[in-house]
């Protein structure tokens, strides 16, 4: 079996709003092969969204990018498959509706993005540094013992889990979780990985590893 990589989407909220463009969204993920390992709906505070956009900070886009994102609720989905961060971005289509309209209008941006600011998702343009993979969980984990465990590192995104099997039949558990920023993930990796966490040693790597899923 293939090994499958992982990448971080978001619907934004104008997206969630709109239930037949939602719906086709999903869709077309879908229909692409994509594998959607995970998703949660969330509301992002202000501090949230400035931090996660901190790198747009200054642009003249920013104000009106930060009041979108903090409108209304928003959905973040782990997205698995080969070569999924290009195969998720090729989908979604240019930033720039506009383009996206010319050069793919049967992309999601074309189909559902409304302006360049509320252009439907996002995706990750490299493998999310801010996103941990954890192995060697115990089987009655929770996403939320995820959560408490690794927010003592900074702001989490989210937190999923996710199950594979290997050779023996037996099925292995993995946490996935996605941070705000880079320096909190790197914290967590350094710090969390071998840890014990419900009497096992914590495998913890970036969100550029791969593993059989």
């Amino acid at each position: 079996m293939a090994a499958s990589a992982f990448t971080l989407a978001i619907f934004k909220p104008h997206l969630l709003k709109n239930p037949v463009a939602y719906c086709a969204t999903e869709q077309l993920i879908a229909a692409s092969g994509i594998r959607i390992v995970s998703r949660r709906k969330l509301s992002l505070t202000e501090r949230q969204a400035k931090q996660f956009y901190r790198d747009h900070e200054g642009k003249f886009f920013y104000g009106r990018l930060i009041s979108l994102m903090t409108s209304g609720p928003l959905e973040v989905l782990v997205l698995s498959g080969e070569n999924v961060i290009s195969r998720w971005r090729a989908l979604m289509g240019p930033t720039k509706v506009f383009k996206a309209v010319y050069t793919n209008p049967d992309c999601v941006r074309s189909l559902y993005g409304l302006s360049d600011t509320r252009n439907a998702s996002h995706g990750s343009v490299t493998m999310a540094e801010t996103v941990l993979y954890i192995n060697n969980l115990d089987q009655a984990t929770t996403d939320m013992d995820l959560y408490h465990e690794f927010i003592r590192y900074g702001a989490i995104r989210s937190t999923a889990l996710a199950q594979s099997m290997d050779r023996t039949g037996t099925h292995l558990h993995h946490g996935i979780v996605a941070f705000f920023d880079a320096t909190s993930a790197a914290k967590a990796r350094d710090e969390a990985n071998g840890r014990l966490f419900r009497g096992r040693p914590m495998e913890v790597t970036f969100g550029n590893s791969m593993f059989p899923f």
